[in-house]
């Protein structure tokens, strides 16, 4: 019983010192990243959600859950980088993924639309190696773009069918620093 007061409530202060923090170290960070290569910042990802092709009331659709992209720091993997984090899935369940996402193509040369793939690691499905880890690949459109120093983007995941889950969209909003 106590715990199930205590723990809402230290997720709560956790919640409130984080935001804090970042409203506090937010003004430096934008500093230094309107000077920064697109390629070689932090971005900080929101998963919005996902769209099921089929049976979709029968799946969780609202995936909430904070993730990082982290760049690779070399010239050959400049559109290279790793990625990790934890949503709720389909299945309402908590998921934690890590990967490498590459996205190699360009829509055109300032377009700030890529493309290219994720392969990784995601647990959390019971239905799927009773929710041990299992790989993943997947497409994926990154869209990224600055406006009065703010860069600011966002993924859309095309997430291939598997153990009774239908091909699914996915929707994640992202923040670089």
């Amino acid at each position: 019983m106590a715990a199930s007061f205590i723990f809402p409530c230290i997720k709560r202060v956790l919640i409130t010192l984080g935001l804090v923090l970042c409203a506090c170290i937010s003004p430096a960070l934008a500093q230094s990243a309107a000077q920064q290569d697109p390629q070689t910042r932090l971005w900080l990802t929101y998963t919005v959600g996902s769209l099921h092709t089929q049976n979709a009331s029968q799946f969780n659709q609202k995936n909430p859950g904070f993730g990082l992209e982290i760049p690779f720091k070399t010239p050959l993997a400049s559109h290279t980088r790793w990625v990790a984090g934890r949503i709720k899935n389909s299945d309402n369940e908590q998921s934690n993924y890590l990967g490498v996402q590459a996205t190699p193509w360009s829509l055109s040369a300032n377009s700030g639309v890529r493309a290219g793939a994720v392969l990784g690691l995601i647990d959390g499905y019971t239905r799927v190696r009773n929710g041990k880890a299992f790989p993943l690949l997947m497409p994926v459109l990154a869209f990224e773009t600055q406006a009065s120093g703010l860069h600011l983007g966002a993924n859309v995941f095309v997430i291939p069918p598997v153990a009774g889950i239908p091909l699914t969209f996915a929707l994640q909003l992202k923040a670089g620093f």
